[in-house]
């Protein structure tokens, strides 16, 4: 057995198998409609979604550098542990469905890849800063569940400002 074949199989022993699947009508498609670099580190990634609505998430300095790369579709001269992911899946035969964040639990994203291999879909969970790289770069779609939007979306025409302090 080669070993992309082991890693697959060990992320269908990871899949999220004890949450109900999510259904299509609960999701919303959303896009990266923009960034926003903060000062002390990390960024604000703006998704858009239906009716002018956008759910900011902040995420780390790193996964905003690969995201900014990601989106810009530039490669690093070496590669970067998503790029060990993305040739390990490709490599495996499998491929990205999609990101969905599904949950927002004590204020932090929750997120899961779903991947194909052959016939079976596998949820893998992850943090959405890492999705989105990973979905940017394998120019998947990126969903968030209805309930994320209306707990976490902002109308992209009101004069509410997104403001995030740095915990330092």
């Amino acid at each position: 057995m080669r070993l992309p074949a082991i890693l697959l199989l060990a992320a269908s022993a990871l899949s999220c198998s004890d949450e109900p699947r999510i259904k299509d009508p609960d999701l919303i498609r959303v896009e990266i409609v923009g960034m926003y670099e903060y000062e002390e580190g990390g960024a604000g990634v703006f998704l858009q979604g239906d009716n002018h609505r956008i759910v900011p998430i902040v995420i780390g300095d790193f996964e905003a550098r690969a995201l900014k790369l990601a989106l810009a579709g530039r490669t690093t001269p070496r590669p970067l542990a998503y790029d060990l992911l993305e040739k390990l899946l490709d490599e495996s035969g499998g491929t990205m469905s999609r990101l969905i964040v599904h949950s927002i639990v004590d204020n932090v994203f929750h997120g899961r890849l779903e991947l194909i291999a052959g016939s079976r879909v596998i949820d893998i969970d992850c943090r959405p800063s890492d999705g989105m790289v990973l979905a940017t770069r394998a120019k998947a779609p990126i969903y968030v569940t209805r309930r994320v939007m209306d707990q976490a979306g902002t109308d992209s025409r009101s004069s509410k400002r997104v403001m995030w302090r740095s915990p330092r």
